[in-house]
């Protein structure tokens, strides 16, 4: 009987570690939902293959501040590229204040030779108040032939009208060195 019963928890041991590892596989497999994308330029940006309808391409917030460093402004870009780059670009910028929220009327950018574009009128997306900073998050649309222009020289700045309050937005100098990335490595694909 002895003998039966440690048979028995030997084969009852391997069972389950066997179910352990397995258990460990499957789930590892379930882990990952999202479509493989391309990570690249160092969390700078990211790439998707969506078959017939081109490459979608995510850049990643970058930093501009108001001169006094009052204001800081995160600006991202999403778009989908086929075969033309005057195809429309989502553009979502945060707002983040340390006193109020800022409401926005207008946004346009300054591309190369100083030369203004506006986006189309930023519409709000959501207000919140997080580690005593008040963050305004609008979207608005730009055309990526417009983006690429914006970017060209790495002096671009953004402008943004609140009301009677006009806020000139300048790259913070990690954001210069990312423009570079992207001016080497992104907007070559689209002339």
């Amino acid at each position: 009987m002895n003998r039966y019963f440690i048979i028995n928890a030997k084969s009852n041991k391997s069972s389950i570690a066997i179910g352990f590892v397995l258990m460990i596989l499957f789930f590892s497999s379930c882990i990952s939902i999202r479509p493989g994308a391309q990570k690249s330029g160092k969390n700078l940006y990211e790439t998707f293959y969506t078959g017939d309808s081109g490459v979608q391409y995510f850049i990643k917030p970058l930093n501009y501040s108001t001169d006094d460093k009052s204001v800081l402004l995160r600006i991202d870009f999403a778009f989908r590229y086929l075969d033309s780059n005057d195809c429309p670009v989502i553009t979502n910028i945060s707002l983040i204040n340390k006193s109020a929220f800022i409401m926005a009327d207008s946004l346009s950018f300054s591309g190369i030779d100083n030369a203004v574009f506006k986006g189309n009128t930023p519409k709000l997306l959501f207000k919140e108040v997080r580690s005593k900073s008040y963050i305004t998050r609008y979207s608005s649309e730009v055309r990526l032939n417009k983006l690429t222009d914006f970017f060209k020289n790495g002096k671009s700045s953004v402008f943004l009208n609140s009301g009677a309050n006009h806020f000139v937005f300048h790259p913070v100098k990690k954001t210069k060195r990312h423009i570079e990335k992207l001016n080497r490595n992104v907007f070559p694909c689209f002339e």
